[in-house]
């Protein structure tokens, strides 16, 4: 096997025309690296919305407990309302 010179092999290239090695090296390099570049881009957007709803959830939770405590009062007087009744009907019932 023979050691072929640098120059030689870049001159042998230059015969075969810069079109093809455009056509088969720079041409999917360029292709590949405007997919990475997209990718990477979609990936940030994705990461930011991902952020951005769990931001949204953390907050809707801090908005319900309250809401939740406020309930209590409803929920007491429903139950004093039902107790109520009961003795009402009760009393009824036992006439």
């Amino acid at each position: 096997m023979t050691c072929v010179p640098l120059a030689k092999c870049f001159k042998d290239l230059h015969k075969w025309g810069q079109s093809l090695v455009h056509d088969l090296a720079v041409t999917p390099i360029k292709n590949l690296s405007g997919e990475l570049v997209k990718s990477v881009k979609i990936e940030i957007k994705q990461q930011t919305e991902f952020e951005e709803a769990k931001m949204e959830c953390c907050q809707g939770e801090r908005k319900k407990a309250p809401d939740a405590v406020n309930q209590n009062p409803r929920v007491e007087n429903v139950n004093a309302s039902l107790d109520i009744h009961m003795d009402r009907t009760s009393n009824e019932n036992c006439r």
